[in-house]
């Protein structure tokens, strides 16, 4: 269904590149037909709802007739940039199973070089640890703006003791957001297997993709319509219910650990 949806878009302007139709899905996207489905609503600070989590939800959130419609008149979105966040001399951090890892480290976006960015795409994540039972742990990221990102769930039936070798999260509800500022990993157990455990974590790569000029249709406010709209407005936009936190479990660090020897390429 979403693929002849996106048919019927490239039909009406086949000029649209595979990231237009990713912008285009986006501001025409409706969540009105999955807020009955999913309570775990909550916008970036683009003011985007987080939709679509997956493939099979595409279908029912997507409006053939809004897509097409503007597709017609859609202009190019700017050239797609990449920056990466690298730490040469990462100082590695324990995870365990009784309290919450948080790792900080800043971003300016590869400010003033040719591939600066001002409005995220996409992220990644790239990990290396190790964790005794890899299912066990839970990842979030949290973006400057305060966006919070599940990048990986309890898995209970994942036992491996391999670890994450290298290994990338990707995420898009970051979506339009400027990234430089303080970046915040949490990496927590929440087996809740009542048995010590501890890991580490050998390094982090943050790469982040979007364009450094403003696309055209960021200069409208994207609005969600629908006869649940006060609701939507009331009790999702202005509500951070997505992810909860046990604050007195943060192994936290002051400005003073912030990692600032991050290097851009």
């Amino acid at each position: 269904m979403a693929a002849a949806i996106i048919a019927l878009g490239l039909d009406a302007n086949p000029s649209l590149t595979w990231r237009d139709v990713q912008h285009i899905t986006v501001w025409t996207s409706d969540p009105i037909p999955l807020l009955n489905i999913n309570n775990g609503w909550n916008k970036n600070a683009r003011g985007l709802l987080r939709i679509c989590h997956s493939s099979k939800n595409m279908e029912k959130c997507t409006s053939a007739t809004c897509l097409c419609h503007l597709a017609k008149t859609w202009k190019n979105v700017p050239a797609q940039r990449a920056c990466a966040t690298i730490f040469p001399t990462f100082p590695k951090r324990e995870i365990n199973d009784k309290s919450v890892t948080v790792i900080k480290f800043q971003t300016d976006g590869c400010m003033g070089q040719k591939n600066e960015i001002n409005f995220l795409e996409h992220i990644q994540l790239v990990l290396d640890a190790y964790y005794p039972i890899r299912g066990h742990l839970s990842i979030l990221i949290i973006s400057p703006k305060g966006t919070k990102t599940e990048l990986l769930s309890v898995r209970r039936r994942d036992k491996s003791s391999a670890g994450f070798q290298h290994w990338p999260f990707m995420s898009v509800h970051t979506w339009g957001e400027n990234p430089r500022g303080i970046w915040q990993l949490h990496i927590e157990d929440k087996s809740m297997a009542n048995k010590a455990m501890t890991g580490i974590v050998n390094n982090i790569t943050l790469i982040i993709y979007g364009t450094k000029e403003e696309p055209k249709h960021y200069k409208e406010i994207k609005r969600y319509r629908g006869k649940n709209e006060a609701i939507i407005g009331k009790q999702l936009l202005n509500s951070n219910i997505f992810f909860k936190f046990n604050l007195h479990l943060l192994r936290d660090f002051d400005t003073n650990d912030f990692m600032r020897d991050g290097k851009h390429c």
